[in-house]
């Protein structure tokens, strides 16, 4: 694809922009900015210097790869560090993979645009992935790993992830003004911004001096620190010279904490999408990955998840301009303390990657943790997402994912056949095909659900309600922690999406 580059310079000023034997010239705007288009290149492995000239003065950035860039967004799971996943530290200690580069985007809400987002890239290897703490996101990385062995290319990974922040704060607010529904709790969550950024004046204001007391408490406390470290290293020399015990270092004293800036809160609509997904527009990126949707399991907010994460996506496609670039996405796994808007936003997340083009989703209602909202294995996470990208990005024939809903259609008065996507090589109970299937619920009429037999003929699924029960509706694995009594899987081996659907 064509791979943008742009920058700051004097207003006017004329910019040449070298790379693998392209040259290209603009000027920058009366506002400084500038931008050229590389032609599209094939991956290279070879690393390359990039030299922007303009007016008297260069620059160079070396070590440069030509590959395949993903952005890595969502909440805390798909912030959940490398060092504390299942095994993460094995997986840092053989992490010698000099074409994967990963950028961490530095956690920054804002009320107004920002040109910059604060961070770097990192060629991975065990000391690097170590000297930060072994900090990024796991979910990418395994899904990184994946990619780099099967396409032997370069993969980039962006990572700008947020624990505790919902949907809304990804989106911008153009998308969220659009929202159909202005007495949803969604829109109330734009309105809520408003009030927050009509306050951010006299808010700031009220800061500010906060934090210039703190900063001098802080001050005043490190000169303190550093006086009685010279009357104390004065005093071990003593001690030891007349052979007495060595006096205990002192510790600083404690200081109050830094005063939280009113526009530091992660929460509020569109701030991550300001200060975290704006300025990596208009990077060269293949697609997206995403695992949020934990912080939308309230009342009303999960169905309405059904309408903003698709306005999220299509804005964000709209912003690229790159087209519908693939955008790939972990439905929520197993959690047995979750309530039942954890279905509903489970259900949302279907009917997205039903209706909205280009988009894939990773079931993973088997490998949560039911006692642990932060589940700590995600290799098979990160590995299902890749597998999604292999086949709908990279063009594998194979199919990638568990079997998804296609239809429920009467047979006789008290049956059902189900049909399904990624079905066609066969069914089966269980992963290894051993046991009997479960997790089916019918509801006749009075819309009240009732346990259901279900058996596998070919690759569809007859089910079969209450006797004298006609089945209006169907649903399968309908809980917060559905695993392991649904145990639909393919044949390779993926499990099959919860649902909720009409007979028709």
């Amino acid at each position: 694809m064509p791979t943008p580059i742009w920058g700051k310079a004097a207003p006017g000023t004329p910019v040449n922009v070298r790379f693998a034997n392209q040259t290209k010239t603009t000027k920058s705007d009366q506002q400084g900015n500038w931008q050229v288009r590389l032609d599209p290149m094939p991956a290279n492995s070879s690393p390359a210097e990039l030299t922007v000239t303009s007016g008297s003065k260069t620059i160079t950035l070396a070590d440069i790869l030509v590959g395949e860039v993903w952005l890595c967004s969502g909440q805390s799971n798909m912030g959940h560090a490398l060092s504390r996943a299942t095994g993460g530290e094995e997986a840092i200690a053989a992490a010698n993979h000099p074409k994967l580069r990963l950028f961490r985007v530095k956690q920054n809400p804002a009320y107004s645009p920002v040109e910059n987002v604060e961070g770097e890239w990192i060629v991975c290897s065990p000391d690097a992935l170590r000297r930060n703490g072994g900090g990024f996101t796991a979910v990418g990385f395994f899904f990184g790993r994946q990619l780099l062995e099967k396409l032997d290319c370069p993969i980039g990974l962006i990572g700008s992830y947020v624990g505790g922040s919902n949907v809304e704060a990804w989106m911008s607010e153009e998308a969220l003004s659009a929202f159909p529904d202005r007495r949803s709790q969604t829109a109330r969550r734009l309105l809520n911004y408003k009030k927050a950024l009509d306050g951010m004046d006299q808010a700031m204001a009220e800061h500010t001096p906060k934090l210039a007391a703190w900063e001098a408490e802080l001050a005043a406390r490190n000169d303190t620190h550093r006086e009685d470290l010279k009357a104390w290293s004065e005093a071990v020399k003593k001690a030891r010279e007349s052979n007495q015990p060595l006096p205990t270092r002192p510790k600083p004293a404690a200081v109050s904490r830094r005063p939280l800036e009113p526009n530091r809160y992660p929460h509020h609509a569109t701030v991550l999408y300001r200060g975290m997904i704006e300025p990596l527009i208009p990077y060269g990126i293949r697609g997206a990955i995403w695992y949020q949707g934990e912080a939308n399991c309230y009342p009303k907010r999960a169905e309405e998840y059904a309408t903003s994460f698709p306005m999220m996506i299509t804005d964000w496609r709209k912003r690229w301009a790159q087209g519908d670039f693939p955008f790939l996405f972990v439905q929520l796994p197993n959690f047995a303390k979750a309530k039942e808007d954890w279905m509903t936003l489970r259900e949302s997340q279907r009917q997205t990657n039903e209706t909205v083009a280009n988009t894939a989703m990773a079931i993973t209602i088997d490998v949560g943790d039911p006692n642990d909202l932060h589940p700590a294995n995600k290799k098979p996470v990160g590995e299902r997402l890749a597998l999604l990208a292999r086949a709908h990005v990279y063009g594998e024939k194979r199919i990638a994912n568990g079997p998804l809903i296609k239809s429920a259609k009467p047979i006789g008065e008290e049956k059902l056949s189900l049909s399904f996507h990624n079905g066609e090589s066969g069914l089966q109970a269980g992963v290894n095909g051993i046991g009997k299937l479960g997790g089916f619920e019918v509801a006749g009429e009075d819309g009240q659900f009732a346990y259901a037999e279900a058996e596998i003929s070919g690759s569809q699924i007859i089910v079969s309600g209450k006797k004298g029960i006609v089945p209006k509706q169907v649903r399968y694995a309908w809980a917060t922690n559905p695993f392991p009594s649904a145990n639909l899987y393919n044949q390779e081996g993926l499990p099959a999406s919860p649902f909720s659907i009409i007979v028709n």
